[in-house]
């Protein structure tokens, strides 16, 4: 499957887990299925979180890949208009 255009971003967000925890993280870029992010804490792939951005607006995911300090995942609502 091919990968849209990504758009490269720094938006700080709070990452909040099924089992309600919250971490700090910054999403590094956007694409119109998914994201990729900068993370602290102990993520996994599979991982169902939900963003919560500075606006107050909130996205939900799926966690499809960690490494290192990175994660990368699909949106599971429409994603954010990006300009």
């Amino acid at each position: 499957m091919a990968r849209g255009p990504r758009v490269g971003v720094e938006f700080p967000a709070i990452l909040v887990s099924t089992d309600g925890h919250e971490s700090k993280v910054t999403v590094r870029d956007v694409s119109a299925r998914g994201f990729r992010l900068e993370h602290f804490d102990d993520l996994r792939e599979g991982d169902e979180i939900v963003l919560r951005l500075d606006k107050g607006e909130t996205l939900k995911g799926r966690l499809q890949w960690t490494l290192g300090n990175e994660a990368g995942g699909v949106f599971l609502d429409p994603p954010p208009v990006v300009e």
